[in-house]
């Protein structure tokens, strides 16, 4: 499961956008923040060890490194050398965490017979991080907003995309969502680092 990038990159907190073998990341800390895209490039060592490793044109390096040990545990690490390494080391404990908990998803994922309706396959995080990596990425940008406006800002962004069948909306700051809606239902919310 580690060799599948669908597994791994899109779980990373801090994504932005993935396109291809490019993902944008970016991180805040107080008032200093890293924003950057990265080339994801995979190698697998020996059938027990996989590393990523994501360089972006300046040289910034984040390596994710998965190593499974004789008893078959999976040992995953993260490092990270370049600019503001102060800003991108303070997320490398959630980094490993969030990936360890999309992999266990997609473990758990796999054990379940595949049957039932279209929005249980969804509430999968793997699934719906499977459907994000094929869509096209129609609008990013960055928004401040105060305590109580998400709503308002959800419903703009909703009226103003309402022609799409699939939309899917997420956000990040000091706390992060993931919302996806099928014919204008909401069939996925997912809210983190709360």
């Amino acid at each position: 499961m580690a060799k599948d990038i669908n597994n791994v990159i899109a779980v990373i907190p801090g994504v932005v956008s993935i396109q291809d073998n490019r993902v944008r990341l970016k991180y805040k800390r107080l008032f200093l923040s890293h924003d950057s895209t990265y080339t994801v490039s995979l190698a697998a060592h020996g059938n027990r060890i996989v590393e990523y490793k994501l360089v972006d044109d300046k040289g910034n390096t984040l390596k994710i490194i998965f190593t499974l040990s004789d008893n078959n545990e999976l040992t995953i690490s993260s490092s990270y050398s370049g600019e503001r390494e102060w800003v991108v080391g303070k997320a490398l404990d959630l980094i490993v965490n969030q990936i360890g908990e999309g992999l266990k998803r997609e473990a758990e994922r796999r054990n379940v017979a595949l049957n039932g309706d279209y929005s249980q396959f969804l509430s999968k995080l793997s699934i719906l991080t499977k459907l994000i990596m094929k869509s096209k990425m129609v609008k990013s940008e960055v928004v401040t907003l105060k305590e109580g406006e998400l709503i308002d800002y959800l419903n703009e962004i909703l009226a103003e995309f309402q022609r799409y069948p699939v939309i899917y909306v997420s956000g990040t700051g000091e706390f992060a969502f993931r919302i996806l809606l099928i014919n204008g239902e909401v069939r996925v919310c997912v809210q983190q680092y709360c």
